[in-house]
């Protein structure tokens, strides 16, 4: 499960991206930016990773998202990424 933030921030959103600081991260991440070791897939664990630093670096670290695995889960990819 991922979400926009902890229980006690809020998710914040701005004018300038049309949507929430979250909402923002990932379509980025989805998009590309969270394929860290460039290869053309998203995983889970990369999209959490990319999540968590795009979004405290949109909001000063005033929102931190957080994500919940079950026991046991390995990574898995849940994108893939296609060149222009």
């Amino acid at each position: 499960m991922f979400s926009s933030s902890t229980g006690r921030q809020y998710s914040l959103e701005s004018s300038h991206w049309k949507n929430g600081a979250f909402t923002k991260a990932l379509v980025e991440g989805l998009n590309g930016g969270a394929d860290v070791m460039q290869k053309g897939k998203i995983t889970c664990k990369s999209l959490d990773a990319y999540l968590v630093e795009r979004v405290k670096a949109l909001t000063d670290r005033k929102q931190a998202p957080v994500t919940t695995y079950p026991p046991d889960t390995q990574d898995f990819p849940i994108a893939l990424v296609f060149g222009d």
